[in-house]
């Protein structure tokens, strides 16, 4: 059990909290840091790791430097959120009873283009016929609007998520806490 991380941690539980960072998900996580133990168990184990204050500090600190890095904020967070949520198909094309043409992508703004998930054109020929096929997918409003909707609380989840300690919205108000405290 060797200790060579600045936190303290053995080489496991360190790898743990990488993992964790990748997916909030502690079971995979637990069994991806390398931990060989059955599925349920890594369930049980990992919630019991997740409650110790030097996990929760390493998961902290670890947060803060990969939201530093990548420049994450809430407030990107929240954009990203509302980006989705808020596109609306006329940005992106125009529909009459003639059919649907496409805008040009130097014509949408951020917000707009932030929110395209796929374009792709397909050419196929038939004998003397070619057709022509364009896919056009946007990012999930509902997923947008449901990020939004937990990140403001309207659905009661916040406070227990912070109080568990688990997930996103707890690391991120940690992140800022500890990155507003150490600009002060």
């Amino acid at each position: 059990m060797a200790r060579t991380n600045l936190y303290g941690l053995t080489d496991l539980q360190y790898r743990f909290v990488q993992e964790y960072l990748v997916d909030f998900n502690a079971t995979a996580a637990y069994l991806r840091a390398g931990y060989k133990v059955s599925e349920e168990s890594a369930r049980r184990a990992a919630s019991r790791l997740l409650t110790k204050v030097d996990i929760q500090t390493t998961l902290q600190a670890e947060a803060t430097k990969l939201f530093d890095r990548y420049e994450v904020t809430p407030d990107k967070v929240v954009r990203e959120y509302a980006r989705l949520g808020f596109s609306d198909m006329r940005h992106y094309a125009t529909w009459d009873r003639d059919g649907v043409r496409l805008k040009a992508s130097e014509n949408l703004d951020d917000d707009a283009a932030a929110a395209v998930a796929e374009v792709s054109e397909e050419t196929r020929v038939f004998g003397e016929a070619t057709v022509r096929t364009l896919k056009f997918k946007l990012h999930s409003k509902t997923d947008g609007l449901n990020g939004l909707a937990k990140y403001l609380d309207l659905f009661g989840e916040t406070k227990a998520l912070n109080e568990v300690g688990h997930g996103l919205a707890a690391l991120l108000a940690s992140a800022k806490e500890a990155h507003g405290t150490a600009h002060s």
